[in-house]
C-alpha cells in the first residue's frame, strides 16, 4: 500500500501493522528500515548499501540480491514461509543498537582511545637530534 506524504503518527501505526517493510533501494544508510524494525518489523531489504549494515539476514529481515521480479519475489515467498521468525523484540533490539546517544558513546570513545594511543607513540617515538647534527640539505 502506497500512503505518500503522512505525519509522524500514521506512519508509526503503518510501520507497526504490516507484516514487514519491502525496502528494494540502495541507500547510503537507510533510515527507514532502522524505523521499521523499530517497530517491531522486519525488513525485506535489496542486500546492499546501508541495509546490509543495519538488518540482520534471516533475524531482523531477509535480503534479495538483484533488483529483479524474480529475486525479489522470492524474497517474499521466504518470508511469507515462515513469518514468526522474526522476533518483534529482536527487531527492535537491532534498531536501538543505531540511537543517536549509542553513536555518541561510541564516537567519543574511539576519538579517546585514537588520541591515547597517538600520545602514547609519541612519547616512544625518539626525538630528533638537535638541528646542528642535521646534514646541511635539511637546515635550510
Amino acid at each position: 500500500e502506497f500512503l505518500g506524504r503522512v505525519d509522524f503518527r500514521t506512519l508509526r501505526e503503518a510501520y507497526a501493522g504490516a507484516k514487514a517493510l519491502l525496502f528494494p533501494g540502495e541507500e547510503d544508510f537507510g533510515i527507514v528500515p532502522l524505523e521499521s524494525m523499530a517497530s517491531g518489523r522486519p525488513v525485506i531489504a535489496f542486500g546492499r548499501g546501508g541495509a546490509i549494515e543495519t538488518v540482520v539476514d534471516n533475524e531482523t529481515g531477509i535480503f534479495f540480491h538483484e533488483q529483479t521480479v524474480d529475486s525479489l519475489v522470492e524474497a517474499i515467498l521466504k518470508f511469507e514461509a515462515n513469518p514468526t521468525q522474526f522476533d518483534p523484540a529482536r527487531c527492535r533490539e537491532r534498531a536501538l543498537s543505531f540511537t543517536k546517544e549509542r553513536f555518541q558513546t561510541q564516537f567519543q570513545t574511539c576519538v579517546a582511545h585514537w588520541w591515547s594511543d597517538h600520545v602514547t607513540r609519541r612519547q616512544q617515538k625518539p626525538s630528533l637530534p638537535p638541528a646542528t647534527t642535521r646534514p646541511p640539505e635539511l637546515n635550510a
